[in-house]
């Protein structure tokens, strides 16, 4: 049997894969790249969310604008509602987080079914060597310089023997990559499970409603955006995909979210127990459903120095209520493309490469260490509009100043900035841990107090008024001073609002006097009195 040679073979022929397939012929057309499927089909997968990073890799990266422009939807960003305690509230009366005004940095709703097939048929006309309906089995990786081997099965039985230079997997929860090297799964202490579906004959959200509830975000389309129903340990997803198809699902703490709902009717039921759910739901049908028991785990690595690596679900995942996933794969397949780049055409040596690969896996692993924070032990928080307001401000802010700013900068693939991140690593975790703990405090004071649903009627914030005084710059030449400041200014503000909501205080003329940058990283009870000497400011 003879040797087919690549390149760079990667193992998974999703999302993930796809675009690193076609982001490494676009960058080196010369490379031999393989791609490989094991369902003919492709397979039904969510993701469906981009957010503002992955939106930028595609646009920019993959040169992929017009085509979502033409074949997908245009997301008019995340969106937020908030019932009563009885799930009763109509949702034309739920307190709401989200835009009045489409967004400065665009992003889509992806039909992932499409999206992936027609990525595929992109690589195969871009001279990737395609293959669906096989299977990679027999890995042999290689840690000495030689080339890895495996073999690719094919579902009627014929097989054809492989060696890559580079081997990646972007095989999913499939995990191939860690199956072969008999890595367990590394726990996450994030205890959510999901079930979801894909739905025909949901009611339009646009085309309901009275009109003060329509102009409020000025005629702009909540059908566009990932609609959240958010609820005290579970919240419900409605994302649009094209022809009317929409994706629906539910995410939440385990014993909230079990097995039991995978029944299609069972989980109709469930969907229309609450009021705002049901209707959008009274003509609605499933056409399939799907769920995961347990969402979240990580890994012992993302990238190895012997020239293998993994992206997307093969590597890690957490939770997806702000929809990072298709972010993580961006930043995942910057770097193994860096990575194979600077090997098969820069031709750096190993030791240079071994030390990137080494500073690239530790930011990987220290970015999902900085987003666990958001939503351990917080699924207690999501029910509440008058808390969720000012964790989201918190949220948003962060990720806009802090991760879409170094992204669209291309910090992500600068050593020296990467450094700059993983020296500050423990005092920065340890502000999130802070505000972790002020989140979690004080819902359990609402809920204690009965205040927990008082704002979920009602209410509304513009989903982009937490960044305005800075979103124009996002991307732009921004020295680290500023970044900093923006980041106290985030921390001060997310005090602030939660301590006045804490102690009943809220609309008071007396405010807490705002906190030095280095008054944050250090453990502390963010509701407590502060009355520490002023420190050094950002």
């Amino acid at each position: 049997m003879s040797t087919h040679e690549f390149d760079v073979a990667i193992i998974g022929g999703g999302l993930a894969g796809g675009c690193l397939a076609r982001q490494l012929r676009l960058a080196a057309p010369e490379l031999r790249v393989g791609l490989f499927e094991r369902r003919a089909d492709g397979g039904y997968k969510v993701g469906e969310s981009t957010v503002e990073i992955a939106a930028n890799y595609l646009a920019r990266r993959l040169r992929l604008n017009r085509y979502l422009f033409d074949h997908h939807l245009l997301k008019n960003g995340l969106r937020y509602f908030f019932d009563t305690e009885a799930k009763d509230g109509s949702l034309f009366d739920l307190s709401e987080i989200g835009t009045d005004g489409y967004p400065y940095h665009p992003s889509f709703q992806i039909d992932r079914a499409r999206f992936d097939a027609d990525l595929r048929d992109m690589n195969r006309d871009m001279g990737v060597d395609v293959r669906v309906g096989v299977t990679a089995r027999h890995i042999e990786l290689s840690d000495d310089g030689a080339r890895h081997r495996f073999t690719l099965e094919r579902d009627d039985g014929a097989s054809q023997a492989c060696t890559a230079r580079w081997l990646v997997d972007a095989s999913g929860r499939a995990r191939i990559l860690a199956k072969t090297l008999g890595e367990p799964t590394v726990p996450v202490d994030l205890p959510i499970a999901s079930v979801w579906g894909r739905m025909e004959g949901v009611a339009d959200i646009d085309a309901i409603g009275p009109e003060p509830w329509r102009s409020r975000v000025r005629h702009t389309s909540r059908y566009l955006s990932t609609n959240h129903l958010c609820y005290p340990g579970y919240w419900i997803w409605f994302i649009p995909l094209r022809q009317g198809v929409v994706s629906v699902g539910v995410v939440g703490r385990q014993e909230i979210v079990t097995p039991a709902l995978r029944d299609p009717e069972a989980f109709l039921a469930f969907l229309r127990g609450h009021r705002a759910a049901a209707q959008l739901l009274e003509e609605a049908r499933f056409i399939d459903v799907m769920g995961f028991k347990k969402l979240a785990y990580g890994t012992r690595a993302f990238y190895s120095p012997h020239r293998f690596g993994r992206t997307g679900e093969a590597g890690a995942f957490l939770d997806p209520f702000y929809s990072p996933g298709s972010d993580f794969i961006a930043t995942e397949n910057d770097h193994l493309a860096d990575l194979i780049l600077r090997d098969l055409v820069r031709q750096e040596s190993r030791e240079d490469l071994a030390t990137r690969t080494e500073l690239y896996d530790r930011f990987v692993q220290y970015r999902l260490d900085t987003m666990l924070p958001i939503y351990q032990g917080l699924y207690g928080t999501f029910g509440s509009f008058a808390l969720m307001r000012s964790k989201y401000a918190f949220d948003v802010d962060t990720y806009y100043n802090v991760w879409v700013h170094a992204y669209l900068s291309d910090l992500h693939l600068d050593t020296g900035w990467i450094s700059d991140q993983l020296r500050a690593r423990e005092p920065t975790l340890a502000a999130l841990e802070n505000v972790r703990t002020m989140f979690r405090r004080a819902a359990d004071r609402l809920r204690d107090e009965g205040r927990y649903f008082s704002e979920n009627l009602g209410g509304f914030l513009p989903g982009q008024a937490p960044m305005e005084s800075f979103l124009h710059r996002v991307g732009k030449d921004r020295p680290r001073k500023e970044v900093l400041r923006q980041f106290q200014s985030a921390l001060n503000r997310a005090r602030r609002d939660t301590l006045a909501l804490y102690t009943g205080a809220a609309g008071s003329e007396s405010e807490p006097a705002d906190l030095p940058l280095m008054a944050f990283m250090t453990p502390r009870d963010l509701l407590a009195p502060q009355d520490e000497p002023p420190g050094a400011q950002a």
